[in-house]
């Protein structure tokens, strides 16, 4: 009997049974292999990592959304996309309900949405982290690393997925499971299954199909996907800064340690409500560490002067203006170095401030040259201020240089969640979703008017916008 493996999401365990049993009647034995509750234990990925038989992958929300089927997913498909058969099937709530969860990836939004799903659990965990006690530090520290692999992973991985040969679970069923048998090459199963299933029950669906889509809204993604693109040529990062905000946020960057913009225009959506959250929660706990730096309180009498010999008096802690005054001075006086090491030393007192944090990026981006320890910095800074738009919008640039356009696509659009107004912000969205997302030249195209509105001085989105009319929209 020969041997194939099932490879799924606990949760999907039923659609796998179904599979098992037609399997049986084509005369080929299943191994299963799926997550457990066991966070120690080995990750799917690993467990089929030395298998030599065909492996039939079921992808579901619940696969996509679990640690341990995604740890090492998108490696695992890289490595054996001519051993996998990726087969889509409906996830289930959890719960009591049972309720069907549609899974779906064609279209950037499908994609964004589980991108934030694993930034949103990665920013939860580092969150426990920092607040409650008696936890195993060790484990939580080695799950936070999976989280943020993931998290990192998962747009790439769903990319790979749409330019597979993937098959849905309704197409998969079709004329006594054809699809598989031709996956298999063994036309004799096919022919075995098709005589030993006519006594069978007709196959079915396990679970429910999802229904045809509503059209989004004016500005959301079109319903139609295509294959992407060949990616334009990477441009090296003092090109790359000249065409965004880069200019702007470097040049003076210690005039926003006041009055920086705060949410606006926020959506009733519950992504905007947790964001904004968020942003309130780490705005008072901000200010309740400023004033316990300070030690000021409001209503409190001033002490009086002792009338003797006065006690050598404490240090006062340092502020962070004063912190970022400094590193002012030293970039004016032209040393960045200086400059980047005097901050990075105050981050110890300041470990989670959002201005020492942001200045930090823009150092180690701008004086480094180190994209990669720049978005480190400015994963932690939204950690502890998840509504920074300037943090936002700067990791989507940066994230753009180094070719990951769907987390940079996800960045403006929160950007653009809290404010509509924000500089430059529709600019780069039409150029991105021009350049890497064809199958989206219409609403690159709304982009590119807004920012012309916005900005009539900006020659270049005229330009851009007068391109895209000539030669996508034939216009």
């Amino acid at each position: 009997m020969q041997t194939i493996t099932l490879a799924y999401c606990i949760d999907n365990v039923a659609t796998a049974d179904q599979l098992d049993e037609y399997l049986k009647l084509a005369g080929y034995r299943a191994q299963h292999e799926y997550n457990t509750s066991d966070r120690k234990a080995s990750s799917l990925s690993e467990r089929l990592a030395d298998r030599s038989e065909p492996i039939v992958l079921l992808i579901s929300d619940n696969f996509l959304k679990s640690p341990q089927c995604m740890e090492g997913a998108l490696g695992l498909l890289q490595r054996k996309a001519g051993q996998i058969l990726p087969v889509i099937v409906d996830g289930k709530s959890k719960g009591d309900s049972d309720e069907i969860v549609p899974t779906r990836f064609e279209r950037v939004s499908d994609i964004i949405q589980y991108i934030n799903y694993w930034q949103e659990q990665y920013l939860d965990l580092r969150r426990q982290k920092r607040q409650l006690k008696d936890l195993d530090e060790a484990s939580l520290e080695a799950h936070l690393r999976v989280v943020r692999s993931i998290s990192g992973e998962i747009g790439e991985f769903l990319r790979l997925l749409r330019q597979m040969d993937f098959v849905t679970w309704e197409d998969f069923q079709a004329n006594h499971f054809e699809r598989l048998f031709s996956f298999l090459q063994d036309e004799a199963a096919w022919s075995k299954l098709k005589a030993s299933s006519a006594s069978m029950p007709a196959s079915g669906s396990s679970v429910e199909l999802p229904m045809e889509e509503e059209p989004e809204e004016a500005l959301t993604r079109d319903e139609a996907t295509e294959e992407e693109e060949p990616e334009a040529e990477q441009e090296p990062l003092e090109q790359f800064e000249g065409k965004n905000n880069l200019k702007r946020i470097i040049e003076k960057p210690w005039e926003r340690v006041k009055g920086r913009p705060g949410p606006q225009e926020v959506s009733d959506s519950d992504a905007i409500e947790k964001e904004a959250d968020a942003a309130e929660e780490s705005a008072s706990e901000k200010e309740e560490r400023s004033n316990g730096l300070r030690f000021e309180f409001e209503g409190s009498p001033e002490p009086e002067p002792p009338a003797r010999e006065e006690p050598a008096a404490e240090q006062e802690p340092p502020k962070v203006e004063e912190t970022l005054e400094e590193v002012r001075e030293l970039l004016e006086g032209n040393q960045p170095d200086e400059a980047l090491e005097l901050i990075e030393d105050k981050r110890r007192i300041f470990p989670d401030h959002p201005e020492v944090l942001f200045q930090t990026a823009i150092l180690q981006m701008r004086h480094r040259k180190n994209v990669a320890a720049a978005r480190d910095t400015l994963d932690q800074l939204l950690d502890a201020d998840a509504g920074h738009l300037d943090a936002l919008f700067l990791r989507g640039e940066l994230a753009e240089h180094q070719e990951d356009y769907t987390q940079a696509l996800a960045d403006y659009e929160r950007v653009l969640q809290y404010s509509k107004n924000y500089p430059n912000l529709y600019y780069r969205l039409g150029i991105l979703l021009s350049n890497h997302f064809p199958e989206q030249k219409r609403l690159a195209a709304k982009y590119r008017k807004r920012a012309i509105k916005r900005d009539k001085t900006n020659a270049d989105a005229r330009y851009q916008y007068a391109m895209l009319q000539a030669e996508a929209l034939d216009n």
